[in-house]
């Protein structure tokens, strides 16, 4: 494959920017050196030139204050200066030969197939970034997985490879259905007057079709959080909406929740949110059933895509790392593969910006990162083995009809079949828990990472509170300590009520007026442990989202998103390209689960 031919870096120069002003390739790969011996440590060479250069200057001064015998002025003066200054000069020479031994890691030999440097040079620099120093790259785990054990590693397009400029596209997705609930089902326009603040939508949100209003909950099905519109509901009108019940969509009677479980949903929250005061509790299952529709309807017919294609930069944020991670993977010995839902038309035309390359569709060099591509996935039938669908192979310029690397539609069959693997073997990587992290496990037992943006925001807001959440756990096993004390003086007492003994009635008036007193210091204890936790939980909530705090936990328990995670993600991350800085073989090692009886022994 000629070098035109292969995808290029945001800091590789075309042909003619290396040859302008008559720089010759030595001179540019010079060029290349310097920079990237800047990168890695190069420096040090520079400063030993210049210290060998001062030391010379130093010798020759000191040459020309010698004596006729030789010795310097120092010498003469000290009978042992000789044997200092021979040893001196060794141990210089010795520091200068090591020096010359020390060559920088740019000029290892090694070309790049894409950009200045080879695949292998962003791994080595990222060890300075990767998640011993930065959390938000690291991958954690819910299962322990044997990276060395996984065959084929798959990743999904939008919002997994393709980092969206969310405020941007959910702000363009959400206009042009308004446009259309105003044109079509003749919704005032006044109604969109007030639509919540971006922050209020997010994953894992319960939108509840027949009250009108927007919920959290915990891992129960509880609701811990309530909005109508944008106002919040106090805790006697969530009490009367909800009481105790389940709102957990799979167990609740009906149709009446949905569960925002996409980035591509905070459109529809935004916009449900905004109209539903004004409705009849009798129109709001109708109206977010027109909602659904005019949303699928701009994403089919072309209208939201055809303006983020034509331009691409303004809706995506290239991740500079995609492409060494994808060698990364392949050099380990990994098959790499595609599978969207996307169409082929929109993923060719948005890969390169995504990967911060050209926005040339007809650059399809990128095809070259993966060993198969897989468009129109149609996920998450497509894991169903029930469902069998032959692929469409979409012919490129140049490409093989026996062995083709793009295809449109098949089935999950076909796929293991290509690539010899199945089950366990492989990894999916996605960013949606049902389409791709439910079906992928369950029904055929891949391993999955789910890739989470908003984890990065929420480890950037730890990070600038540092310690709360040490501060949060610790004044939380302070109360639940002290809060065992209470109730050990309270049984003390409701033993000592029992007793009756005339003869030693003082003694145990005074036993009982000890206890109650321990009891009422241990209580305001208690209360003032409860405070503190509580104000630690309210400072970190509003500074993660004023609306919901975190996504992951409500109170002391997991959210319903949380739970998702636990039961169906082995491992999950801000970004994928998180995977670049584990080794291909690294063994991925989940903590180790306690019941609560055990953790009363540690």
């Amino acid at each position: 494959m000629t070098d035109r031919g292969k995808p290029k870096s945001p800091n590789e120069k075309s042909e003619s920017d290396r040859s302008s002003g008559g720089s010759s390739g030595e001179e540019s790969s010079k060029r290349s050196r310097k920079r990237s011996g800047q990168r890695s440590g190069a420096r040090s060479n520079t400063g030993a030139k210049k210290n060998a250069k001062k030391a010379g200057k130093k010798n020759a001064k000191k040459s020309s204050q010698r004596g006729s015998n030789g010795q310097s002025k120092s010498d003469r003066s000290d009978p042992k200066g000789e044997a200092k200054s021979n040893s001196r000069r060794r141990s210089g020479d010795r520091r200068r030969r090591n020096r010359r031994k020390k060559k920088p890691l740019a000029t290892v030999g090694a070309t790049a197939p894409i950009g200045g440097a080879p695949w292998w040079y962003e791994l080595v620099l990222s060890t300075t970034r990767s998640q011993i120093v930065d959390p938000a790259r690291s991958i954690y785990v819910n299962r322990t997985l044997r990276f060395d054990s996984i065959e084929a590693v798959g990743f999904d397009f939008d919002h997994t490879l393709a980092v969206y400029n969310c405020e941007n596209l959910d702000s363009l997705a959400m206009q042009l259905v308004i446009d259309r609930l105003i044109k079509y089902e003749d919704i005032p326009k006044q109604f969109f007057d007030h639509i919540p603040d971006a922050s209020f939508a997010r994953k894992g949100l319960l939108v509840d079709k027949v009250k009108g209003t927007v919920v959290k909950s915990d891992r129960y099905g509880h609701v811990t959080h309530a909005y109508r519109g944008g106002a919040k509901l106090s805790s006697k009108e969530k009490r009367e909406l909800y009481g105790e019940m389940d709102v957990i969509p799979h167990v609740t009677e009906g149709d009446r929740f949905v569960q925002a479980d996409t980035a591509f949903a905070a459109p529809e929250v935004l916009i449900f949110s905004s109209v539903a005061p004004h409705l009849d509790e009798a129109e709001l299952k109708a109206f977010w059933k027109k909602v659904r529709e005019h949303t699928d309807h701009v994403h089919r017919d072309g209208s939201l895509k055809s303006v983020i294609t034509a331009n691409p930069f303004d809706y995506v944020v290239p991740d500079v790392h995609t492409i060494s991670m994808l060698r990364a993977l392949k050099e380990g010995g990994k098959k790499v593969f595609l599978l969207t839902n996307s169409e082929w038309e929109y993923t060719r035309a948005m890969m390169n910006p995504a990967l911060g390359l050209s926005d040339d569709p007809n650059d399809l060099a990128w095809t070259d990162l993966f060993d198969l591509v897989v468009a129109e996935g149609r996920k998450p039938s497509y894991f169903s083995s029930k469902k069998r669908r032959d692929p469409r192979v979409i012919d490129l310029p140049g490409g093989s009809t026996h062995e083709p690397r793009i295809l449109a539609g098949g089935s999950i069959a076909d796929l293991e079949a290509r690539f010899g693997a199945t089950g366990p073997e492989f990894l999916y990587v996605g960013d949606h828990i049902y389409a791709d992290m439910i079906s992928s496990k369950r029904q055929n037992s891949w391993r999955t990472m789910l890739v989470i943006p908003e984890l990065e925001d929420e480890l950037q807001v730890q990070g600038m509170l540092p310690g709360i959440v040490a501060q949060l756990k610790q004044t939380d096993d302070l109360r639940f300590a002290t809060e065992r004390d209470v109730m050990r003086w309270k049984a003390i007492e409701h033993a000592l009520s029992k007793v009756e003994d005339p003869d030693r009635a003082e003694l145990l008036r005074e036993i009982r007026l000890d206890c109650g007193s321990y009891r009422l210091q241990a209580t305001r204890t208690l209360r003032e442990f409860i405070r503190q936790r509580e104000k630690l939980r309210a400072k970190l909530s509003n500074a993660t989202n004023s609306y919901w705090g975190s996504l992951f936990r409500a109170g002391n328990e997991l959210t319903y998103y949380g739970r998702q995670l636990e039961d169906f993600a082995c491992i999950y991350a801000s970004r994928a390209t998180s995977l670049l800085y584990y080794p291909p073989d690294h063994y991925f090692r989940s903590s180790m689960d306690y019941l609560p009886h055990e953790l009363e022994q540690l």
